[in-house]
């Protein structure tokens, strides 16, 4: 069976971004695979998203407010009910998404039966132009179990949640884990679709992602905290392993030690107080499962063995300049 844009549901989810949400938008209506169908769903917003987003009807844009504001897990809600094509992308309210974006995907989809999900990496800036997107066709990674994307998005691949094409099927039979993960459950919810069907990455950063003041994301003090950090290490290792003989494990023990250490820093000010340490912070993520002994040992040998190459790097570079000159 071929796809095409007609067989794509397109929700964005919002809540007071009237001011940006027409961007957003207009970055959807501008793709060159025609046929999606673009739902807004307003979560009660209170500033004027009703009529930023009514300018927009004409050009086929459908509204949809909640009576009271459901939280993000309530909304997703929203959308996984309302999903009625084959294929579904939740797309953030402030970001935008590259005009030939649906296109790159159709073609995958429709030379890959395998794929269930498809996303792309993202770029940041704080005022996004909305033209000037790159012309030629994107790298694509292939990932054909949720352990690759896993060791993809440990060691810090810019995935955006957002960009996320999901079979609907796939869509509608999965969890927003809140109480787990608090605010960082999109990562869980992504290797939970990866798990059923293979995922293609877009290696080519295919969404320019908003970075402006009020973001959640950017406030530590709304979490995440550290049982939901543990759980995410802990999710990342189930689906890697530790073994050193396997890609997966290798990225796993690489990452583990230090992505705990550089969190630990970045910690709301209760779970500051709650640890003295970053000893008692490892010695809390071990109990729950996030790390091991091995892999925190193997994590700071990675990190030694770094260093001691940088240095001797410099020193290389050093000595050529000196018998250069």
């Amino acid at each position: 069976m071929s796809f095409d844009a007609t067989d794509i549901d397109i929700f964005v989810l919002t809540y007071n971004r009237a001011d940006l949400l027409p961007a957003t938008l207009r970055s959807l209506l501008a793709q060159s695979a025609r046929g999606a169908a673009i739902t807004v769903l307003d979560n009660a917003s209170t500033d004027g998203t009703e009529a930023a987003v009514l300018e927009f009807r004409t050009a086929g844009v459908r509204y949809e407010r909640a009576p009271a504001n459901l939280g993000w897990a309530g909304n997703l809600a929203r959308a996984q009910a309302l999903a009625q094509r084959r294929w579904t992308l939740v797309f953030h309210d402030d970001d935008l998404l590259h005009p030939q974006y649906l296109e790159y995907a159709l073609q995958a989809i429709n030379s890959m039966p395998e794929l269930g999900l498809l996303a792309s990496a993202m770029s940041f800036d704080s005022a996004p132009d909305e033209s000037n997107w790159p012309i030629t066709p994107p790298r694509t990674l292939l990932c054909r179990e949720a352990g690759d994307l896993a060791a993809l998005l440990y060691e810090g691949f810019p995935i955006h949640f957002g960009s996320a094409l999901y079979r609907s099927d796939v869509l509608r039979s999965l969890t927003w884990e809140s109480a787990q993960y608090g605010k960082i459950a999109d990562r869980p919810f992504l290797l939970a679709a990866a798990g059923r069907q293979a995922t293609l990455v877009f290696v080519s950063p295919l969404v320019r992602y908003r970075v402006h003041a009020n973001q959640d994301s950017g406030s530590a003090e709304t979490g995440p905290f550290s049982p939901q950090l543990a759980a995410l290490h802990r999710c990342y290792r189930r689906h890697t392993g530790e073994n050193p003989l396997s890609v997966r494990g290798r990225c796993f023990l690489r990452h583990n030690y230090r992505a705990i250490r550089d969190e630990f820093s970045r910690l709301p000010s209760v779970d500051r107080a709650r640890f003295a340490s970053l000893s008692e912070y490892l010695d809390f993520v071990r109990q729950e499962g996030g790390c091991t002994r091995f892999s925190l040992v193997a994590g700071r040998l990675a990190l030694a063995l770094a260093a001691m190459q940088r240095t001797l790097c410099a020193y290389g570079r050093a000595l050529a300049r000196r018998m250069g000159a």
